[in-house]
């Protein structure tokens, strides 16, 4: 099955909530803390109407 999985719920047109499993393999709770704030921090931009308050990554896989 997939290693990580999200669901957007609807909680009312104006409450939502977010969602996420991952499997223990990709994940420890350092991990799991950086992806929380840095989906909160999106989370809080965009809602706002502001830019990717995230700094742009200095590596680059592919």
């Amino acid at each position: 099955g997939p290693l990580v999985r999200g669901r957007l719920v609807r909680m009312a047109d104006d409450d939502h909530v977010l969602l996420v499993t991952m499997h223990h393999i990709v994940s420890d709770g350092w991990s799991a803390d950086v992806l929380t704030r840095e989906l909160g921090a999106l989370y809080a931009a965009f809602s706002a109407g502001a830019e990717d308050p995230l700094p742009a990554l200095p590596v680059q896989y592919a």
